[in-house]
């Protein structure tokens, strides 16, 4: 039996037609009239008398609901605004939001490049989905669900291929249910916001907005902020998220005005965060377009007419400009594993006429943070050096803080990746003091980040010599994967963002001398040159 066509076309309007018919029957069940507590007794001018233990009693008889984990925190930082910032629970409604939006801005952050990531997808996605259309229906024009499901999978696929979580973009919504939840379930139940005012005509927070002017306010924002967030690809899905702000809208009427205000200030929240990231996109895209552009326009002049655009100050010649490395100043030590390709083994086993023999347990030592240098730098053969020998790699830059990493998740921690050279004296002192001299650590050209290389096990890299191929290899060759790099390291100690690991060298090591020019090169990383000075 196949699945009926009008299932599978509108199975996107599913999941959030389910959530906003739970929220609008929650609301509408839910009572909107706070509990009052019992009066245990009255003073001479009529006011309540209370004592501790009937307090007591009455707290333990209040039904928070399901969510009472989260709403009774949240009144016990409501009260503890009360008492030491302002006396308005409407500013301490303003200010508890403000505190939950700063703590969910990562995931809000993440979930914005995920609908980033979405958007960028949609030329091959919708690629896909014409190449599928002929196919959705048989020669008998009956709906072909078995090439609904291929179609799918292959968009998954496409998912798993560039990084994407299709879900990505729903997270905060989903974190932030329970929240909304937890906000009514407060102000149904907590006496202490009765009768609470804000200002102007909001007399009562636990009480819907007279004059709707909350609910209006919030359709707005709603609306903007949807205008601001990336559409989906799917156009149902992009229909209904334009419609969410009318839906939303109309549930607003019947809740109270202090849960409304909390909507109201999380939309700006999340707007004046949409502009900021969004700002930084584009002024990142139209600084790259303007060097496109400035590149373009100086290749197509003569080479007389780049001499005039030099002496007239418009252009730098690359190697006159000092452009520091990606990571100039590494939080902790560079990290490096010494012998991590089979044939640099058999290198230096040959070179010392010793048996091969790989070793059983990584070998690694660090750099200073002093050795780092970048493109167009000056590698320093100082006095101290007999034997200064090249060694190119590639370098894993840490992206978050994490211990005890697993392989599996290993690239989740990955900023990008660089071209390193591993500047080496050759001599009987140890590795880390051969290692770590000033201008040791070539790191550039730029950092590309992960995104953009989901695989690093499989990367050419290789480098000239005064134009001579002195080293190249595949990073499908190392003995440790990035991936165990990684664990290895973050298995001894807590690795932080910026730090540096550069995952060893293969054959072809050699000596340099004053003058030689180096250019090295990773696969979809770039070209990185540097020169050798004496000191």
């Amino acid at each position: 039996m196949s699945i009926p066509e009008s299932i599978v076309r509108y199975r996107s309007l599913l999941g959030p037609l389910v959530v906003v018919a739970i929220a609008g029957a929650a609301m509408l069940w839910s009572p909107i009239e706070p509990m009052r507590p019992p009066v245990v007794g009255e003073s001479g001018l009529g006011i309540p008398i209370w004592h501790d233990e009937d307090w007591e009693t009455f707290e333990r008889t209040v039904r928070w609901g399901w969510l009472g984990f989260l709403a009774r925190p949240m009144l016990r930082v409501l009260q503890w605004i009360h008492e030491h910032v302002t006396p308005n629970y409407g500013w301490g409604i303003v200010l508890l939001t403000v505190v939950l939006k700063l703590l969910l801005l990562p995931l809000s952050i993440a979930s914005f490049k995920s609908m980033r990531k979405m958007q960028k997808l949609q030329p091959k996605m919708q690629a896909i989905r014409e190449r599928w259309r002929p196919k959705m229906r048989d020669k008998q024009g009956r709906y072909n669900a078995d090439a609904q499901k291929q179609m799918n999978e292959e968009v998954m696929a496409l998912y798993r291929q560039e990084g994407v979580n299709p879900a990505g973009g729903c997270l905060p919504m989903l974190v932030q249910l329970p929240i909304f939840f937890a906000f009514y379930t407060l102000l149904s139940t907590a006496v202490e916001l009765w009768h609470s005012p804000w200002a102007l005509w909001v007399h009562d927070l636990t009480v819907p907005d007279p004059y709707k002017v909350l609910p209006i306010v919030m359709g707005i924002t709603q609306f903007a902020q949807t205008r601001m967030t990336p559409a989906p690809p799917d156009p149902v899905q992009k229909r209904l998220m334009q419609a969410m702000p009318i839906v939303f809208t109309f549930f607003s009427l019947a809740f109270p005005a202090g849960l409304v205000l909390y909507w109201v200030v999380n939309n700006v929240l999340s707007i004046t965060q949409q502009y900021v990231i969004t700002k930084r996109i584009e002024a990142g895209a139209k600084a790259l377009n303007v060097a496109r552009k400035a590149e373009k326009y100086v290749v197509g002049k003569t080479l007389d007419e780049q001499k005039k655009l030099v002496a007239a100050g418009a252009l730098v010649k690359p190697n006159q400009a000092k452009i520091i490395a990606p990571i100039p100043i590494p939080r902790k030590n560079c990290v490096m594993l010494g012998i991590n390709y089979r044939e640099h083994v058999d290198e230096g086993a040959r070179a010392r006429q010793l048996e091969i023999k790989y070793p059983d347990y990584p070998v690694f030592f660090t750099k200073p943070s002093t050795s780092v240098i970048g493109q167009y730098g000056k590698v320093i053969k100082h006095q101290v050096t007999d034997k200064l020998d090249w060694e190119v790699e590639l370098a894993v830059i840490i992206g978050k803080a994490g211990s005890a990493i697993p392989a599996a998740k290993a690239l989740d921690y990955v900023a990008g990746y660089a071209i390193g050279l591993d500047m080496t004296v050759r001599g009987t002192e140890d590795r880390s003091v051969r290692k770590s001299v000033d201008s040791y650590s070539v790191l550039g050209p730029w950092l590309v980040t992960a995104d953009e290389i989901p695989d690093p096990n499989n990367l050419d890299l290789w480098i000239t010599v005064n134009n001579e191929p002195r080293q190249k290899s595949n990073t499908n060759m190392l003995i440790l994967n990035v991936q165990q790099c990684i664990e290895f390291f973050s298995s001894y100690y807590t690795l932080l963002p910026g730090d540096i690991i550069m995952s060893g060298t293969p054959e072809g090591v050699g000596p340099v001398k004053n003058g030689d020019l180096m250019i090295a090169e990773v696969e979809k990383v770039g070209r990185m040159e540097v020169r050798v000075r004496n000191a």
